[in-house]
């Protein structure tokens, strides 16, 4: 998605004619619930830098809209806040649900938990609780697998042809023909875990190194440009004779971030999809997965120029250390960790990860997890249900997103003119894998990740041990899928 100019003009001027609405608010600014009926209502928007819904507007009486979210460090996956704080991000939530809220005469609270079972537990004892679910990926699908969740289908005003929705994605993260899920732009979790290529300027600079910027401009940043840059900057620094954390690398990471990321950024994934939409395993004879895998292997690994340790978590503390240390001249990692980086001295731009090879049209990044709205089959009134989700989304585009990418991550993290052209890039083809998000815990944390962190490299024989429970996994799902529309026939 690319915000441009334009609506960041028009973002701001939205911002203005919201903030003075709420200075006429009841006092809830120390609540989660957001409650702005008694607000005058904004003035429809006609300038064409905004999005624009076609939902109709309702008074919903002060209904309480209920929303279910996972409590995780890790990313930015609540709806609700509690009040405007001076941060950026914050604050356009703060400012959107007010907006929404007004619009319908509703109020927004939300329940958050470390995991999606409590509001699971409802559906089962078929309570109306939740109006909205966010659940984690595999949560989401087990939901779905079970029958407990209307279809997007079902949302008579969910238009995921309106730009505040991700067709694309929306087609990755669902099985078959029916869509239990839509990607838009309510959802941060899918901007927080897109991958980005950190670099250290001043590494750059001291080695005479090539500006990186200008390999992209030239569509030469591939794996073999990625490896050479990085080969001619591992050191031993202190002279032990051993490389560790106290040394120079040039690319620094989990293996689940460089590794996998590379590998997607080839274009190839563990899970596939048939005509139908729905999986296909076939990692053990892909033999595009294996050319790449191999690839992968060589940079990781034959050039000397990696760092990992053995920790897999989304966030390291011993990476942002090395990387603010200048200790690395690549860093692997996502959006959501670049705010970490603000006090680092040394001035650090962002790339796309290359391109496997110059032939590659696009760069390719990869969405390492994410959580996603469902609705539960509990709910009462889907036109009002889909009415709220759908002006949400439409909302955290026109305030949400650009806050969260124009004026944070090209602005205030990003230090240069020439990031903010990367983040277009990295942000115009993004991909999810199932084998990635979904099968996480079978396929990348159950064996694959553990290839990449020890040098293993028998993808064919590894992954046809797995053949069979992949099999059998992608059966069940399918069959249930197939059962559960033909009895909502």
């Amino acid at each position: 998605m690319k915000v441009g100019f334009v609506r960041v003009i028009a973002w701001l001027c939205l911002i203005a004619t919201i903030l003075t609405a709420l200075l006429a608010c009841s006092d809830n600014s120390n609540s989660s619930t957001v409650n702005v009926a008694d607000t005058t209502t904004f003035a429809e928007e006609t300038d064409d830098g905004l999005y624009h819904d076609d939902v109709p507007t309702v008074n919903y009486d002060c209904y309480v809209f209920r929303v279910y979210s996972r409590d995780d460090v890790w990313f930015n996956g609540n709806i609700t806040v509690e009040a405007q704080t001076g941060e950026v991000i914050n604050d356009a939530i703060f400012i959107r649900n007010a907006k929404v809220c007004d619009r319908f005469n509703i109020q927004i609270t939300e329940t958050v938990h470390t995991d999606t079972e409590l509001a699971r537990a409802t559906v089962l004892a078929n309570e109306d609780a939740y109006d909205m679910i966010n659940a984690r990926c595999t949560a989401a699908l087990s939901m779905a697998v079970e029958g407990l969740l209307f279809t997007v289908e079902d949302l008579p005003y969910v238009d995921l042809s309106k730009p505040y929705w991700d067709q694309k994605l929306t087609d990755d993260v669902n099985l078959g023909p029916n869509k239990y899920f839509a990607v838009g732009d309510l959802n941060l979790t899918f901007y927080d875990y897109t991958s980005v290529l950190l670099f250290n300027k001043q590494l750059v600079e001291d080695n005479s190194i090539e500006n990186p910027y200008q390999i992209v401009y030239e569509n030469r940043w591939t794996f073999d440009k990625l490896k050479e840059l990085a080969m001619g900057i591992t050191t031993d620094l202190n002279g032990d004779l051993k490389l560790d954390q106290n040394d120079l690398y040039g690319i620094i990471g989990t293996p689940n971030f460089v590794g996998y990321t590379l590998t997607l950024a080839a274009g190839v994934k563990s899970i596939n999809k048939d005509e139908n939409n729905y999986p296909v395993y076939e990692l053990d004879t892909d033999e595009r997965f294996i050319e790449v895998f191999n690839k992968v292997f060589e940079i990781m690994w034959d050039s000397n120029t990696w760092f990992r340790t053995t920790i897999t978590d989304q966030i390291s503390p011993t990476f942002i250390s090395m990387f603010k240390n200048n200790q690395a001249l690549f860093f692997s990692t996502n959006f959501f960790n670049v705010p970490s980086l603000r006090d680092m001295d040394t001035e650090f731009g962002i790339l796309p990860f290359p391109k496997y090879n110059e032939k590659q049209e696009k760069y390719i990044t990869r969405i390492s997890f994410f959580d996603m709205f469902t609705v539960p089959i509990t709910v009462s009134d889907l036109n009002r249900t889909s009415a709220i989700i759908e002006v949400l989304n439409c909302e955290s585009g026109n305030i949400v997103i650009p806050a969260y990418y124009d004026i944070s991550l090209k602005t205030k993290y990003a230090r240069d003119n020439d990031s903010a052209g990367m983040l277009d890039l990295i942000m115009e083809y993004r991909v999810v894998d199932l084998g990635d998000t979904i099968w996480v815990g079978e396929i990348r944390d159950g064996w694959l990740a553990a290839m990449y962190q020890n040098n293993n490299r028998t993808i064919a024989s590894t992954a046809k041990k797995y053949t069979k429970l992949m099999t059998k996994t992608i059966e069940k799902v399918v069959t249930s899928l197939e059962d559960n529309m033909m009895k909502r026939r």
